[in-house]
This record gives C-alpha cells, sequence and structure tokens, in this order.
C-alpha cells in the first residue's frame, strides 16, 4: 500500500544535474528493456531503464532485487548499486557511452513524457502532486520514504523504471507503481532521489542468495 504526504509549497522546476540538455542524446536513446531470471523462489521480471551516462544504467530496485541474473536488451549484466528504500538500482553495460543526463525536479502541474517504457512504450503524463512516498521497502522488512509524485498517467506492468521527461528534454522521475483502482493514476520517484543516488556511484557486486530470493552485496559474504 501506498501512503503519501503532500509536500508542503510549489516550486519550479530545479536542475540537479547537468543543466542543459542541448546537444544530449534523445530520450528514447536512453531508454532500455530490463529482464531477470529469478534468485530462488523468486519469479522472473521484466522493466524498464534509462541509460544516465558513461556505462551505466538507471532501473527500478524491485525489478532487480529479486534477480539471478539480469540482462538489459537481452545481454547479461551486473547490478553495481542497489537501494531498497529509493527503490532504485544501476547496472553497469559494458560499451555504453551515453553523456550524463540532465536531471531536475517537476512542480505540481508538470506535463511532459514517459519514453520508452518496455509496455506503454512512450505516453503523456501531468505531476498531480509533489509527495513524499511512504512505502513498504524493496524485499526487505520496514518501511521506506522518498520523494515523489502522483501523476495522471497511464502506465502497465513492465514499465517500471522508464523514465520521465520535462518538456525541455530533462529526466524528472522514473515510474514505479500503478493505482490498481485507477488507471490514469501512477507513481514515480523525483528527480532529486534520481541524482543523489546516481551521484553515490557504483557500490559493489551483487550475487543470488537463493535461501532468500534476494540480490545481495558481496561484501562481507
Amino acid at each position: 500500500m501506498i501512503l503519501v504526504v503532500v509536500l508542503g509549497g510549489c516550486r519550479a522546476s530545479q536542475g540537479l544535474g547537468p543543466t542543459s540538455s542541448a546537444g544530449a542524446p534523445d530520450p528514447a536513446a536512453r531508454a532500455v528493456v530490463v529482464s531477470t531470471e529469478g534468485c530462488g523462489f523468486a519469479s522472473a521480471t521484466r522493466g524498464s531503464g534509462v541509460a544516465v551516462g558513461g556505462e551505466l544504467v538507471l532501473v527500478s530496485a524491485h525489478v532487480v532485487a529479486g534477480a539471478s541474473e539480469v540482462r538489459v536488451d537481452g545481454r547479461a549484466v551486473p547490478v553495481v548499486s542497489l537501494d531498497p528504500d529509493r527503490d532504485l538500482a544501476l547496472l553497469r553495460v559494458a560499451g555504453f557511452g551515453m553523456a550524463p543526463v540532465p536531471i531536475a525536479d517537476a512542480p505540481p502541474g508538470d506535463t511532459g513524457r514517459i519514453v520508452g517504457a518496455a509496455t506503454s512504450g512512450t505516453t503523456g503524463y501531468r505531476v498531480v502532486r509533489v509527495v513524499d512516498i511512504d512505502i513498504d521497502a524493496v524485499r526487505r522488512s520496514g518501511r521506506s520514504i522518498r520523494k515523489g509524485y502522483e501523476l495522471e498517467a497511464e502506465i502497465a506492468p513492465g514499465d517500471s523504471g522508464a523514465g520521465m521527461y520535462s518538456g525541455d528534454g530533462r529526466l524528472v522521475g522514473v515510474v514505479f507503481g500503478s493505482d490498481p483502482s485507477n488507471d490514469h493514476r501512477a507513481w514515480a520517484t523525483a528527480g532529486t532521489e534520481l541524482a543523489d543516488f546516481i551521484a553515490e556511484g557504483p557500490s559493489g557486486q551483487f550475487v543470488c542468495n537463493r535461501a532468500d530470493s534476494v540480490l545481495e552485496p558481496t561484501e562481507g559474504r
């Protein structure tokens, strides 16, 4: 269940990473399809991702957290960072050389496109509210809170991890879920969370713990 608290105040779109999209690749060129083989008793999954710069691809952690193998466009790749609180993960795709993605936060009322979702393709969005998202942490006990958006948008299973782009081409969020009671409502993690996570960079290597059906860092094993 998702519980949200509306953040006080409204602010204009704020740049968080590279501030200009001039000369940057078209958002569609950054979109990838992510698929997995299940770890232990976990099921295989399918999701979306965004090439955010260099060899790194940003995805939703819940797509890869129960994986024994992760593939980007059919090619096996390693998970190099995973944050179950932000529901974000980074994959390394050897040979990718994408320019850094410009990142911003979106204000209420902002409109743009969700680009390259694995199931829905490209579709429009409108930010209904900027919210604090209070939700179960990914594959561990406890709750997590992160900045995000309630969207007017139509997404489907497999679209988690697809990028939201503002009218000027900046990445303002990634979608992670929809409302089962409302086909026109979706939820996304905000640009500020993406920027902070990407800035932390790769954190190590991860392997499948088959007994617990979860991906774990190799450090300490």
